[in-house]
This record gives structure tokens, sequence and C-alpha cells, in this order.
């Protein structure tokens, strides 16, 4: 339950195209703002598209939470409908978030599927501005988004499957939320990673594969410590031992 008194959504959202699918993660903390006072409180921030296989996910102002479940009942109703196609369907989601956010606000939207040639697609919409972007394979947006992409860019060419690129994902989010208090640290807060394939419905990681995440986070991080003190950057850090 979001409502426009306050409510801030910092967030960390990391997007990633690759071969093997689709990763759109976000850490799971927001704030409601009380004065001097920001108090925490866990949020989910990756969601699907009712009647689609798109990716929604927002860093700003929680009133993108009031529209977006507002976009989702209509779709649910009938009084709205979009193209399958999300390069149709992008500019008519985005413009009537615009139209009820009623430009007031600062917010990133994020939009992912894939289109009707089967090709992974991610933009992003700023709601002040309303300009979309097309994205590239790697992408970040909000608190620390340079350092999750570097950590991104820096082992995606090791992922071998589907799952290695979502723990990437993971494991970038968990390296800034150990540096930034205004990212949801996993231990309090879940992260959540949503992976797609073209043609199958998104699936969300459960809790028992995040802890997976969350331990291989650990032994990952600690094999990345002893190369770089052993300045053995030159040579690939595999992503599993």
């Amino acid at each position: 339950s979001c409502s426009s008194n306050g409510e801030l959504i910092v967030t960390l959202i990391v997007s990633i195209k690759s071969a093997f699918g689709l990763v759109v993660a976000a850490d799971g903390m927001a704030y409601y703002g009380h004065g001097d006072a920001d108090v925490p409180h866990a949020a989910k921030k990756v969601r699907t598209v009712r009647s689609t296989n798109w990716l929604f996910s927002f860093s700003g102002q929680g009133t993108a939470e009031t529209v977006f479940q507002s976009i989702q009942a209509e779709i649910e109703c009938g009084r709205l409908t979009f193209d399958a196609d999300i390069r149709i369907a992008v500019s008519d989601y985005f413009g009537t978030f615009d139209y009820q956010m009623g430009g007031n606000f600062s917010t990133s939207l994020l939009l992912a599927g894939f289109d009707g040639e089967g090709n992974a697609r991610v933009y992003a919409h700023d709601t002040k501005n309303r300009t979309t972007d097309l994205l590239g394979d790697v992408f970040a947006l909000g608190a620390q988004h340079s350092t999750a992409i570097w950590i991104v860019n820096t082992f995606l060419q090791e992922t071998g499957s589907l799952d290695d690129v979502a723990f990437l994902a993971y494991f970038a989010i968990a390296q800034v939320a150990d540096q930034d208090i205004k990212v949801g640290n996993p231990g309090r807060y879940f992260i959540d990673v949503c992976t797609l394939a073209n043609g199958n419905a998104p699936k969300f990681a459960e809790v028992p594969e995040l802890q997976k995440y969350a331990e291989r986070s650990q032994e990952f991080r600690a094999r990345v410590q002893r190369a770089f003190q052993a300045e053995a950057t030159g040579s690939p850090i595999p992503l599993r031992s």
C-alpha cells in the first residue's frame, strides 16, 4: 500500500540482456519520509504487467506504485489494452503513466520484455521530462548505479546460463548494499530477481534460490578479493569455483 505521502523508493535496479535471456533485479527497501527521519520498510520493486510477459520497475516517488496498480486494475477489467509487441506498446504504456502521474514527480520507470521477433528490449522512461530510451545490454538505475554496471560488465562474459546472469545481478546489488545504506541489505530485505526467456512467463527467484545466491555471493566475493590481492586480474575469474 503506497501513497503520495512522501514515500520514496530510493532503489537500485539492474537489468541485463544476455544470450540466455533477460534479468531484472532490484533491492527490497523503500522509505517513508516523516519530517527529518526516513523510515525504511520492505518493498517489492520488480513486477509483471498484467496480461503480458513484461517486467516493470521504478525508482523515485512512491506515487508510481499507486499508478502502476491503477493501470493493472484497468488492464484486468478490460478498460486498457496494449499491443502484444513491446516495441509498439511501450509509448502507450508510458504515456498512460505520464497522464496519471500528472508530470509533478521525477520518477524513472523501467519496462523489459521481448518484441515480436524474439529480441530482448529494455526501456527507461523519465516521467518529468517524458523521455524514453532503449537501453543497452547492461543498465542500472538509482543508487551507486555506475558501480553495479561495472561489476556486471566485469563478469558477464563468465556467465554460462540464465541462472548465472541472475546471480550476477544479485551479486552486484549485494555488493552495493554493503557500501550504501540507501540500498536494502539482502540480510534484511530480499533482493528481487526475475528472469525472462523468450516465450516463457517471468520467473522470480524464490527464497531457497536467494539463499543459494547469498552463499555463492560470499564465496565469489572472497575469490575476487584473492585475485585482486594477487594482482591476477589479467586472467578471468570464473563465476563458479
